[in-house]
């Protein structure tokens, strides 16, 4: 199997002042990514085991440090979690509105089946296996954190009453 050498490195950049810009393909246009032996790696973490001699830590990324998106100069990287990845992430309204859609979508509960176990005085068990829910989610109809209205649409309960600006847009957004 081939390995990562800085010179194997070079061939697929572009050198701008001190930086290696990688010029190959990328996966989330920000992602060096490489055929190598058969398999598709992730170019900045082959080049920080190259530099540092191991690969980078379990649930951590490697990410740039400089302005360069692409840059893939081991001089140029950092060791990040990837919770701190993670939390830089913010999902934008329409985000949202396709998560919320995508969520409902494979939901087996509807409005009609909402509205029924709220009715209903049995107890969760029974309301579950009527419906073929589960017993939590009987429970979680009927305290109403689960579906709240929207004119006939429904939303799961990450949309919190506190948020009406935000409610209204995913509405707007869903009709």
């Amino acid at each position: 199997m081939t390995q990562v050498t800085m010179e194997w490195l070079r061939e697929r950049c572009r050198a701008e002042g001190k930086h290696l810009i990688w010029m190959r393909s990328c996966s989330n246009s920000t992602d060096p990514r490489a055929g190598l032996g058969g398999k598709i790696i992730n170019v900045r973490r082959e080049a920080w085991a190259l530099a540092h001699g191991r690969t980078p830590r379990a649930n951590h990324c490697v990410e740039t440090a400089c302005e360069h998106e692409l840059c893939v100069l081991p001089a140029c990287m950092v060791e990040v979690s990837r919770s701190v990845v993670n939390s830089r992430r913010r999902l934008t309204l329409a985000g949202r509105a396709r998560f919320t859609a995508a969520v409902r979508a494979r939901s087996k509960v509807t409005p009609d089946i909402a509205a029924a176990v709220r009715a209903s005085n049995d107890s969760s068990y029974v309301e579950a296996r009527r419906h073929n829910l589960h017993p939590t989610t009987v429970q979680a109809i009927r305290r109403g954190d689960t579906f709240v209205g929207l004119t006939d649409r429904y939303l799961r309960a990450t949309v919190r009453p506190e948020w009406p600006l935000l409610v209204e847009a995913l509405a707007e957004v869903m009709r």
